[in-house]
C-alpha cells in the first residue's frame, strides 16, 4: 500500500547555512519544501553577508540604505514570492494529489508565473481526479496550497524562536505564507463583489472550497465574506508584524530584528492567534510560541464549528533533550474530528446534489499523530547533523500529512554555519 511505504532520505550539501534542514518524505509533503525553500534562502543570505560585508558606518549612510531597499525589490521580494508559490502549487496541492495517489488525482503540470516586478505573479496546479471519489478529497486538495504555506510559516517561525532574530530578507517569505489566507481571501472577495452565493467551481482555491463546502453541507452554508472577516484574526499573529519591522530594520540599519517576547523566568513566550480552513469547516488556532537559550518550540489549541464541532491539541519541539552530539525532540498532535470521509462522491453531487446534511458527516472520532525527532552531530561543534524523523498518524486531518494512516518518517541533513 502507498501509505506504507517509507520514506527516502535526502543528503544535501549547503555550506553557507545557519542551523537548516534539507528534508525530503513521502510524495514530498510541505514538511520538505517548507525545509528546503527557506534554507536555500539562508544559504544565498550567508553568501551575500560574507562578499558584502561592509564597516558598521558604512550601513547607515543613505547610499547604503537605498541600496537595501533596491536590493530587496528588485531581488529578495520577488525570490520569497516565488519561494511561497513553489510552497502552494508544488508541495501543497502538488502533495495533497500525489498523496492521494493516481488512482484518485493525478497533476498534470504547474504554472509558476515570475514574480513581481517581473511578471505577473502566482501559479496553478493543473490536475485530473476521479469523479467517484468522495468530495473530501476534492476539498483537501482545494485548500492545501494554503495549508502548506502554513506548515512554511511554523517551521520558519520556529527558526525566529531558535535564533531570537528576524532578517528582513526572508521575513516576507514568513509573511506571504502566514497571511495566505487573508491575502487570498482579500483577492477573492474583490473580484466578487455583490455575489452572495459561489454557483460553478473555479481555479480560485477559495471560490472552489466553498462552493464544494455548501454542496456538501447545505443546511451550513459559506462565503467568500465569511472567510474573508474570518481570516483577519490571521493579523494577530505577533510575528507578521515582526516581520514587516524587520524588513524596514534592514533597510536602515542592515541588521536583523529581535522579536520582543515575554519573560517568564529563563523561557521567552508569545501567544497568537491563526485561521486554517479544513475539508470540514474553517477551524481557529491559539498559537503559543516559546524560546528558550537556543531552542525554540510551537504549541497550539485548535477548533471550531460548521455542521459539527471539532477541535484538537498539538506541539512541535525539536530540541527537547540533548547529550553530546545526540539531540531528541517530539511533534504530536491529537484530535476530535468530524468523518469528512463520509461526504458523498463528487459525481453525486453533479447528478443529485442534497436536500439536506448526511448525518454520517455530523459523526466524529479521536484520532492522532506522534513523532520523535532526533539529530546526531558529524563534528563537535555541529555544523552538520543527520536528521531523523520517526512515527506514526492515525486516519483524519492534520496540516502536511497524509489523510490516511500511515507512518511518519523524514530524513535529511542539517547543517550549521
Amino acid at each position: 500500500m502507498k501509505s506504507l511505504r517509507l520514506f527516502v532520505l535526502c543528503f544535501s550539501v549547503f555550506i553557507f547555512s545557519d542551523e537548516n534542514q534539507f528534508l525530503v518524505d513521502t510524495d514530498y509533503s510541505p514538511f520538505t519544501g517548507g525545509s528546503v525553500i527557506p534554507s536555500l534562502h539562508q544559504g544565498i543570505q550567508r553568501a551575500e553577508d560574507a562578499l558584502i560585508e561592509g564597516p558598521n558606518d558604512l550601513k547607515k549612510q543613505a547610499s547604503r540604505r537605498w541600496g537595501r531597499f533596491i536590493e530587496l525589490v528588485a531581488f529578495w521580494e520577488p525570490f520569497n514570492a516565488l519561494g511561497s508559490v513553489t510552497q502552494h502549487e508544488v508541495f501543497g496541492h502538488g502533495y495533497r494529489i500525489r498523496s492521494l495517489g493516481k488512482s484518485v488525482a493525478e497533476v498534470n503540470g504547474y504554472k509558476i508565473n515570475p514574480p513581481f516586478p517581473y511578471g505577473g505573479s502566482g501559479g496553478a496546479t493543473y490536475f485530473g481526479i476521479d469523479t467517484e471519489t468522495s468530495v473530501s478529497n476534492l476539498l483537501a486538495i482545494d485548500i492545501a496550497g494554503i495549508e502548506a504555506e502554513n506548515v512554511m510559516a511554523d517551521l520558519l517561525r520556529l527558526r525566529f524562536l531558535q535564533s531570537q532574530s528576524i532578517d528582513g530578507r526572508i521575513s516576507s517569505l514568513y509573511t506571504q505564507s502566514e497571511q495566505a489566507l487573508f491575502w487570498y481571501s482579500v483577492v477573492t472577495s474583490l473580484s466578487n463583489i455583490g455575489v452572495d452565493t459561489i454557483d460553478e467551481p473555479s481555479g480560485n482555491d477559495i471560490e472552489s472550497y466553498i462552493y464544494w463546502m455548501n454542496k456538501t453541507y447545505p443546511d451550513n452554508q459559506l462565503s467568500v465574506g465569511d472567510i474573508q472577516w474570518r481570516s483577519l484574526f490571521n493579523l494577530l499573529d505577533p510575528f507578521t508584524w515582526y516581520g514587516y519591522y524587520a524588513w524596514f530594520k534592514y533597510i536602515l540599519y542592515g541588521t536583523p530584528a529581535k522579536p520582543p517576547m515575554i519573560p517568564i523566568g529563563k523561557y521567552r513566550y508569545l501567544p497568537g492567534i491563526k485561521t486554517a480552513l479544513t475539508p470540514f469547516g474553517i477551524e481557529y488556532y491559539l498559537m503559543n510560541s516559546l524560546s528558550w537559550e537556543d531552542k525554540g518550540a510551537i504549541f497550539y489549541l485548535r477548533g471550531g464549528k460548521h455542521a459539527t464541532t471539532y477541535g484538537g491539541v498539538g506541539a512541535r519541539i525539536p530540541h527537547l533533550f540533548s547529550s553530546g552530539r545526540f539531540s531528541l525532540g517530539c511533534s504530536f498532535d491529537v484530535w476530535y474530528q468530524p468523518l469528512f470521509e463520509n461526504a458523498p462522491s463528487i459525481d453525486f453531487i453533479y447528478t443529485d446534489g442534497y436536500a439536506h446534511n448526511n448525518p454520517f458527516l455530523n459523526e466524529r472520532h479521536i484520532g492522532g499523530a506522534v513523532s520523535l525527532i532526533s539529530t546526531f552531530a558529524f563534528d563537535a561543534q555541529g555544523i552538520s547533523s543527520l536528521y531523523l524523523e520517526g512515527g506514526i498518524k492515525s486516519k483524519g486531518y492534520l496540516q502536511g500529512y497524509d489523510l490516511r494512516g500511515a507512518p511518519i518518517l523524514r530524513g535529511g541533513l542539517m547543517f550549521t554555519y
